[in-house]
């Protein structure tokens, strides 16, 4: 008896086997899984919807806020 035989109870014919059928196994699994998923590179899906309609008018407000304290170092 081979060493990896004695340790796993298996003679070398069946461990093969059985490695070739998991790994038929994994590929109908993985073929499964992709005629029933859909990627895209879209991220929006996950995104938070927009709360208000005008978002832009903090962005707004922050950038003249600074451009007057820039204004005032240089007056």
């Amino acid at each position: 008896m081979t060493p990896a035989a004695a340790t796993t109870g298996f003679p070398a014919n069946t461990r093969f086997a059985l490695t070739l059928l998991w790994l038929a196994g994994l590929l109908i699994a993985g073929w499964a899984i992709s005629q029933r998923l859909e990627l895209s590179g879209d991220l929006r899906k996950f995104m938070p919807a927009q709360a208000e309609p005008e978002a832009g008018t903090n962005e707004q407000a922050a950038r003249a806020a600074w451009e007057s304290e820039v204004v005032a170092w240089f007056a």
